[in-house]
Formats: C-alpha cells, structure tokens, sequence
C-alpha cells in the first residue's frame, strides 16, 4: 500500500529518528561458572544508541525511502559454553557493537492496474569493538582441566572483525499482482543475503545464497479464503549460526582441519527444502 496518500501528484521530505536507552544483561550471563561470574560493573545497563536520517519521495508511480542508520552498543555481556582444544570452557564474552548502514526501500506500481513491486536494498557492517578473550585456570574449572598448562593464560582478540549472522548486502524483489476484482493476490519473494560469518575469528564463512517464495491467496468469499505458497523455489542450500569452538581457531586452521578430517559435522539453522503450503482460513 501507499506511504501517504495523494493529496497531491508529487510529495517529499526528510525524515529522522533518534533514540537511546540502557539495557541490562541477560540472565545467562550468571550461568558461566562460580569462577566467571560477571562484576557489578559489567552488570550494570548499558547504553544504546540508534539514529536514522534521510528522504522520502512518493509519486502515483512510486513511493522511495533512502536513510542511513547508525547504531552503537559500546558493551554487551554474553555467557558463551564453548570448547578449547577438546576441553569445555565457560566465558563471559563483552565487546561493543557499532555500525553505519544505508537502505533503499522502495515501492513501484507499473502502470498496470493491480500490479505492485517492493525492492530492498540495504548496506550493513557492523563491526565488534574492544572484543578479547582471555583463557585461564578459571575458564576450565580449574588449573588441573587447563589444555594451556597450569596457571598458564591466552588471550584472543577479536576488535574490528565482522560480527556473526549478518551480511553486508541484503537485496529483497517482491512483486505482487491483485486480480478478479481483488478475489486472488499472487505474489513472490526473492532475499539475496551476502558471505555471513559463523564464527567471531571470521574463520568461518557462509557463502551468499538466495531465499525464495511464491504464493497464491484466494478470497473465495466472505468466510473462506484459501491459499498456497511454495518456500525455497529454486531449492538451494545454506545456513546461518554460529560454529562452536571456532572463535579460537584461524581461517587456517579451519581450513586445514576441514582437509585432513574430509569436513566438519555442524549445527545450525538450515534453509528449508523445497516446501509446498497449502492453507484454509
């Protein structure tokens, strides 16, 4: 639908958002272990700040929305169960988060009556910021469970690396078309996500993939409406997470124990297979 109506054939303007408030840490992070709970410093709330600016322009043909967004959240605290060298460690990670993006979010009704195209554009790179780990007797439970030796300590930093789950570019096409007298809607979706890391060390990569979906939705009358929507229609492969273990390890090293293992087994959450929906309401 539109943004504004028209009231007139053309209309502009800016647009800004600002915002900031204190979040507390989650629960988990008393979880850990005896030795690794967090201080009353770490615990206390932490700032976030959000802030957008940018244009909008809506015409009988089109309605546009460019921003840039900032985003900043200088500590966060998280209780990670983790494994080092075959021994399981508990660790408090804290690091701060900040990113400058830019999106297009556009809407274009083609001068064919009932026929509508969504595109999305969106930039992000968020990066982490004053992000190390450090490994010691506590990590493990104890001198005796410590892989690194006794007493012995090392530490990993991972201040200015991509942060996990999220891609650079994020493209998303929906076109639309309402007919018989606006009774049936097909629509479908295509989400192009790029490279995703799956690890903090960025030693794990996911490569770009495409989601995508089609559907149809009848209104058949006043009480029924029927429908059928096919998810991943090209079928393809992929996944997003987090790979455990693999924030101490280098590209490297991943690489080189992928080779002389013939690959890893891994968990996360998978693209679904080609899927057929049929639904009544």
């Amino acid at each position: 639908g539109t943004l504004f109506p028209y009231t007139t054939l053309f209309r502009s303007g800016l647009l800004g958002e600002f915002s900031y408030a204190k979040n507390g840490s989650g629960m988990n992070v008393f979880g850990a272990s005896a030795n690794m709970l967090p201080s009353d410093e770490q615990v206390k709330p932490q700032s976030v700040k959000f802030g957008r600016a940018g244009v909008f322009y809506n015409s009988p043909l089109m309605e546009l929305v460019a921003v840039l967004t900032y985003i900043e959240k200088p500590k966060n605290l998280v209780g990670v169960n983790t494994v080092y060298q075959g021994v399981s460690a508990n660790i408090l990670e804290q690091f701060g988060i900040k990113t400058l993006g830019a999106t297009l979010d556009m809407v274009m009704h083609p001068f064919i009556k009932g026929l509508d195209f969504h595109f999305l554009l969106q930039y992000m790179n968020p990066k982490y910021e004053d992000f190390n780990i450090t490994l010691n007797d506590n990590s493990f439970g104890g001198a005796s469970s410590n892989p690194l030796g006794a007493g012995q300590s090392k530490t990993f930093s991972y201040s200015d690396n991509t942060t996990v789950g999220v891609p650079n570019w994020t493209i998303e096409m929906d076109p639309s078309y309402v007919f018989d007298k606006g009774k049936l809607r097909a629509w479908a979706s295509f989400r192009y996500y790029s490279k995703i890391y799956g690890s903090i060390m960025n030693s794990v990569e996911f490569a770009p993939h495409w989601e995508t979906f089609a559907g149809v939705d009848w209104h058949l009358n006043k009480i029924l409406t029927l429908g059928c929507n096919v998810e991943n229609l090209l079928n393809q492969s992929g996944l997003t997470g987090a790979v455990g273990g693999s924030e101490f390890m280098t590209k490297s090293e991943v690489d080189a124990q992928a080779a002389s293992q013939g690959g890893f087994a891994m968990t996360g959450s998978y693209l679904r297979p080609f899927t057929v929906n049929f639904t009544a309401s």
